[in-house]
């Protein structure tokens, strides 16, 4: 940087060394971090102002006589947009008397979050509305209640909705062939090459004392479409040495397990359905339900209280529903103990050790018996549909 215009006498003909040996600053202590340079632009400042030589900068002596001068006062707060207005008023043009501090960025991210709060908005009106429509049933009040996963879950109604099942119009024709219903044994290995997901079996500590598994179904009806692959069923009967047999019916703990395709829900009793925490923390939940449909007459139907009780509980994509007596003490604690303890079973090692039950009754065209009397709402690709009686036959097209 040169001001060689401000320049004066003491300026070294031999160069910055001389210049330097004359240089007033040096009497003074100096930063240890200047350098060559610094300490010339240091002397350029200084030479460009010596009052007592009377070597100042040009006008320097009228700018401070005319301090009351407005040219040279510093000017106002807001002068800036004093300014701008004024010439935007003058140019007639448009402006924003604030601007806005926001980043683009956070712009964008409130943009998508309130996309994503009205989509699921959206979908959550659409699944009420599609089980509105179903029927007068469901018109006269509903709630869902949904378990850990999503998938599953309970709609609760005020009564059954059996007006639907009696407009034979709307009853959907099975996909395939009509087969009749057929019966074969098949060990555990077969069973779990069939299927797409890892068996799972309950800890036997976990089970109530004087139950043991009876049987074991593989349930695989080509007209279903709500269940990816095959149901498994398995069945404990309580069996204990002088005491007297219960009733029909009575005694017995079943475990449906299957892969759900879309969602699976169990239509029931509105109120008969409560959540329950599945672990410590209270992040997830299981499906407790008091009772089941219980047919009067041919198109009658009412909820009977304090008989069967229900756990629905889904983990790792899978359904389990886990059924028992409640005069048999079997309660919702009992229930999740049982579901608490579902792992996956090592097949191959149960086979070999010769400790788990290897029979399996596969049967076709045919669903639980244990579960013919539940009515199933589910929601895939297909679109909405409702199973009534639980019987494949009577599957109703939601529209």
């Amino acid at each position: 940087m040169s001001m060689s215009e401000f320049e004066d006498p003491l300026s070294g003909k031999n160069g910055p060394e001389e210049t330097l040996s004359h240089f007033s600053i040096h009497d003074l202590a100096l930063p240890e971090d200047f350098s060559e340079e610094d300490i010339a632009f240091a002397h350029e400042l200084e030479v460009l102002l010596i009052p007592e030589q009377e070597l100042t900068p040009p006008y320097y002596v009228q700018t401070l006589c005319d301090s009351e001068n407005q040219r040279f006062q510093a000017v106002e707060p807001g002068f800036e947009k004093k300014v701008s207005m004024r010439v935007f008023r003058r140019l007639n043009l448009s402006r924003r008397l604030y601007r806005s501090h926001k980043s683009p960025l956070q712009g964008m991210m409130k943009t998508r979050s309130l996309s994503r709060s009205l989509l699921i908005a959206a979908c959550l009106l659409l699944m009420i509305l599609t089980i509105v429509v179903t029927g007068p049933a469901f018109a006269s009040g509903m709630a869902v209640l949904l378990s850990a996963g999503k998938h599953s879950g309970v709609v609760m109604v005020k009564t059954h909705p059996s007006v639907i099942a009696s407009d034979a119009n709307h009853l959907s024709q099975p996909s395939g062939p009509s087969i009749a219903v057929q019966h074969e044994h098949m060990s555990l290995l077969e069973v779990q090459r069939q299927m797409n997901f890892p068996i799972y079996w309950p800890m036997s500590n976990t089970l109530p004392s004087s139950y043991a598994l009876n049987k074991v179904y593989l349930y695989q009806d080509p007209n279903q479409n709500w269940a990816d692959g095959p149901i498994l069923e398995l069945d404990y009967q309580y069996s204990s040495p002088g005491v007297t047999p219960l009733e029909p019916g009575r005694g017995k703990i079943s475990i449906c397990e299957f892969k759900p395709v879309g969602k699976v829900y169990q239509v029931v009793m509105l109120g008969a359905a409560h959540q329950i925490k599945i672990n410590a923390n209270g992040q997830a939940y299981a499906i407790y339900v008091d009772g089941q449909w219980s047919q009067i007459n041919q198109s009658t139907y009412k909820w009977q209280y304090g008989e069967r009780s229900e756990l629905i509980y889904e983990h790792d994509g899978v359904i389990f529903w886990i059924v028992g007596d409640q005069r048999d003490g079997i309660d919702g604690t009992a229930l999740l103990s049982i579901a608490s303890s579902l792992l996956p079973l090592d097949v191959a090692h149960a086979v070999h050790t010769g400790g788990y039950f290897n029979d399996v009754t596969s049967s076709y065209d045919e669903t639980p018996a244990l579960f013919a009397g539940d009515v199933i709402y589910t929601d895939s690709e297909d679109g909405p549909s409702l199973i009534v009686g639980g019987n494949l036959r009577n599957t109703i097209k939601v529209n």
